[in-house]
């Protein structure tokens, strides 16, 4: 159920600037690893490349059979000098350790412990991936690494956009180099994958990005760090090729998103990263992205949608005479969820009052990637999590 758009591959790292490796990390970083089929030989790949010292903790994350004894520890124990574990219940996360998930347990990451639940019954959806990474970006913001490597189905693409909307760094394997590219392809499509590459180049960029300032800074970012001049410039360059003018963005938000970028490239200095954004497209299409924030899901914010629907839906429907068009206009669409969320709630109320009225809803956004994913209408098969099931069925096809 997922699109394939142009692969994003690797920003380019020949740029000035950048941190030496004596740099200390500050906070712990936590890695989620996510895979399915034909994952274990990328898993192995990953931790053979990875260094012992990095100061990241690694949480393995794979579709299991429930029915079987886990043995992803053990195997993985000789790919790597690192202490390997299956996770266990309440268990602090430590640095330099890799947990692996139990085959009957879905894993999540609470204040920097590892919770176990059980498995969901065999009848209901089981994505365990989407399950850890949507905690790991809530619990660890900046500091929240998503992987996805081998696998197939879409199973990690919902969880990363929690990653990324929480302003962590998000990895995918490149397709072309997975045994199965499904899950690759999907988080690709999402349009949330800061570095698409192969396995064995992942460590070098964890490494860099977990001694960057913006890893361990504040919540709002410094706005000393970025000369008025220089910020002056970047707003010029993003305007002059997106048409859009962020000098009244909110600076708090505007200072983090930049850091993210140049901790993304690994850069220290906003003159570095003013110099990439002149020759570098790419990185200004990537930086507008990155202000946009366009961060949704179906029904997000429950309780505003029940308010609506009570408020105005119920009542919009209620006047409307048969035949009688209902138009609803959603600026800030971003991917669609939105506004296909409007859409079904006012099926709804339609269908339960037996009335016949044309339905237009109107969605824009500024990003052009994002709408054309809502275009599509084509979302990972996760979010029948999200969705009653009747309206699912009623407004959804899988595999279509």
């Amino acid at each position: 159920m997922s699109v394939k758009p142009a692969v994003r591959r690797r920003p380019k790292a020949d740029v000035p600037q950048t941190i030496a490796a004596a740099d200390m990390p500050v906070g712990l970083c936590i890695a989620g690893i996510g895979a399915s089929a034909g994952g274990y030989d990328a898993i192995r790949k990953f931790f053979r490349a990875m260094p012992e010292d990095s100061g990241v903790a690694f949480v393995v994350v794979q579709h299991l059979d429930p029915t079987h004894t886990s043995l992803a520890a053990e195997l993985f124990a000789k790919c790597t000098s690192m202490p390997v574990s299956e996770a266990r219940e309440g268990e602090r996360i430590e640095a330099n350790h890799v947990y692996t998930s139990p085959s009957d347990k879905e894993v999540a990451v609470k204040n920097g412990c590892l919770r176990l639940t059980p498995r969901p019954p065999v009848k209901q959806l089981h994505l365990p991936i989407d399950h850890f990474f949507s905690s790991l970006g809530l619990d660890c913001g900046a500091r929240a690494i998503g992987i996805v490597l081998s696998g197939t189905g879409t199973d990690g693409t919902l969880g990363l956009k929690e990653i990324a909307a929480q302003g962590g760094i998000v990895l995918v394997q490149e397709p072309v180099s997975a045994q199965f590219d499904g899950m690759p392809n999907s988080a690709i499509a999402a349009a949330i994958a800061n570095y698409v590459l192969p396995v064995e180049e992942m460590p070098a960029v964890i490494a860099g990005y977990v001694r960057h300032p913006y890893v361990g800074g504040p919540d709002e970012a410094d706005p000393g760090l970025i000369d008025p001049k220089t910020l002056q410039s970047l707003f010029s360059i993003v305007q002059a090729r997106r048409g859009h003018d962020f000098s009244g963005y909110k600076p708090g938000t505007m200072f983090r998103r930049i850091q993210r970028r140049m901790g993304l490239h690994n850069l220290l200095k906003s003159k570095d990263y003013l110099a990439l954004l002149q020759t570098d497209p790419n990185e200004v299409d990537a930086l507008f992205r990155d202000l946009l924030i366009g961060v949704t899901e179906f029904f997000r914010d429950p309780l505003a949608w029940d308010t609506l629907d009570a408020d105005v839906i119920i009542p919009l429907v209620g006047e409307k005479e048969r035949d009688e068009p209902i138009r609803i206009w959603i600026p800030g669409c971003s991917t669609g969820e939105e506004a296909y969320t409007m859409a079904m709630v006012v099926l709804e109320r339609l269908r339960r009052v037996r009335k016949h009225c044309p339905v237009q809803i109107f969605a824009t956004d500024t990003n052009n990637d994002a709408l054309e994913v809502g275009r599509l209408g084509r979302y990972p098969v996760g979010i029948a999590a999200r969705i009653p099931a009747s309206w699912l069925g009623r407004n959804f096809c899988r595999g279509c």
